[in-house]
């Protein structure tokens, strides 16, 4: 379970290197659409909340791993979490 964090969160940190990328290009010269960016920040909201879920879901389960690790990976989901939700809510504001 607790594997599963760790890989939601590459999820979500290697589409936000993706995405900065895209951007880079996009600057140059304006090939891709709005809405390339806007999954791509959906996708970045979704692999944080996902992380969340199973961390929370680790938090409760008697695994070996200590309760310190638990909370950090519990607290940089949710801190990716809320940082990506607010970057994507100004695309609709």
């Amino acid at each position: 379970m607790g594997f599963t964090t760790f890989l939601f969160l590459l999820f979500g940190l290697l589409i936000e290197i993706i995405d900065g990328f895209l951007y880079l290009i996009d600057i140059a010269r304006d090939i891709f659409p709005d809405y390339v960016f806007i999954t791509l920040q959906s996708l970045q909201v979704f692999f944080p909340l996902l992380a969340i879920i199973f961390s929370l879901i680790n938090c409760f389960t008697n695994n070996k791993s200590t309760k310190t690790s638990k909370f950090i990976l519990l607290a940089i989901s949710t801190a990716l979490f809320i940082a990506n939700l607010n970057w994507l809510l100004t695309w609709f504001v």
